[in-house]
């Protein structure tokens, strides 16, 4: 932006400039070009396209998945969820060695990317278990299995402050490839409250069927552990919430 010095006093546009008056000043400024129009019709545009396409089904995915995973996450604090989750969904659709850009797919890529991944914004499952369960998964059969047996106890420096009781819950999240599909979700239903040096291999080995007739979608296992605070027999959640882990993942 410029402003008018000379005797030369005028509106409109003359060679791609701008002359107008705001505030009793002449201003010239560069005329807008018009970038929509070109951003559709130039061939210089082409590679951007293609790359907003697949990062434009990154996003249903991360809705889809959130809104399916609801009730492991209702009790924590996710932070920017959506975000993050739609930056591992385009990573992974990055990794597609087979279909060619604009057209890559979440299940054509790295699913592994997605294993392991925290989804509290300041509690990690990693700091509370020295030990992950090991997950089992018959795809046949539509079943998981979660051994705990070997998880051991909370770390008892993680624990937040006021926790007396901790909670575990495991989901498994089925996400389709296609938007339009709807998606599952299917939950331990655990609902027993356990002292907080408690250890987890009690909870042994928990199964969890889920419909195997789901077709192309992403499989995910996760588990969530939740502190309570007792007092005079009741439950109440602590602010801090919890943790969620992505265990495994499989494509279905």
């Amino acid at each position: 932006m410029a402003k008018l010095v000379s005797w030369t006093k005028f509106v409109g546009t003359l060679g791609g400039i701008t002359f107008y008056l705001m505030n009793g000043k002449n201003i010239a400024r560069q005329a807008r070009q018009k970038n929509r129009k070109r951003y559709w019709l130039s061939r210089f545009f082409v590679g951007t396209k293609k790359e907003n396409d697949e990062f434009g089904r990154a996003s249903p995915l991360s809705s889809s998945f959130r809104n399916l995973a609801h009730p492991l996450l209702y009790q924590i604090h996710t932070g920017y969820l959506h975000s993050q989750l739609s930056g591992v969904f385009r990573k992974i659709m990055l990794t597609d060695g087979i279909h060619g850009k604009g057209k890559r797919t979440l299940l054509a890529g790295d699913v592994s990317l997605l294993r392991g991944m925290e989804i509290a914004k300041q509690a990690k499952l990693q700091n509370l278990l020295g030990q992950m369960p090991i997950v089992q998964i018959d795809q046949e059969a539509g079943m998981v299995k979660v051994d705990f047996s070997k998880v051991g106890r909370i770390n008892q420096n993680a624990i937040p402050a006021g926790a007396s009781h901790f909670q575990v819950k495991i989901g498994i999240v089925q996400v389709p490839e296609k938007p339009k599909v709807k998606g599952k979700s299917f939950f331990s239903g655990e609902e027993n409250y356990y002292k907080q040096d408690e250890s987890l291999a009690q909870l042994g080995e928990v199964p969890i069927s889920y419909d195997p007739v789901l077709q192309d979608y992403l499989g995910t296992v996760m588990v969530g552990i939740y502190f309570f605070q007792e007092s005079n027999g009741q439950f109440y959640p602590l602010k801090s919430g919890g943790a969620v882990r992505v265990v495994e993942v499989w494509k279905g």
